[in-house]
């Protein structure tokens, strides 16, 4: 399914053939009827995480930060080490920086450490 195009400009009082008008009427149609495709869906469109179907390959954001997707640009990390993780605080996304030899990552009341 392409984009939808505007092959005819209608006046009034002009005689609409059914020819010009079903071109894009039975575009339309099938877009409404569930088979809207990512041409078709402007980049800046509200649409609810619950209607999106992510394609293979896509990620599922219906967890994780709230269920928010995250783009490495949202990130204001200003430092990184070899090792370092990134978790989400339960307001932003923030560094943890990498635990001293031997010690183990664990969580306490849904805060982690390094013991």
């Amino acid at each position: 399914m392409g984009l939808i195009s505007k092959s005819n400009t209608f006046s009034a009082g002009n005689t609409i053939q059914a020819s010009e008008h079903n071109t894009n009427f039975d575009t339309v149609y099938t877009l409404v009827n569930g088979n809207i495709e990512d041409a078709n869906v402007k980049s800046t469109a509200n649409i609810q995480e619950s209607k999106i179907l992510f394609a293979t390959g896509g990620h599922d954001h219906s967890g994780g930060a709230k269920g928010k997707q995250v783009t490495i640009s949202s990130l204001s990390i200003t430092s990184q080490n070899t090792g370092d993780l990134i978790y989400y605080t339960g307001t932003a996304w923030a560094r943890f920086g990498t635990g001293a030899n031997n010690t183990v990552l664990m969580t306490t009341s849904g805060t982690i450490l390094w013991v």
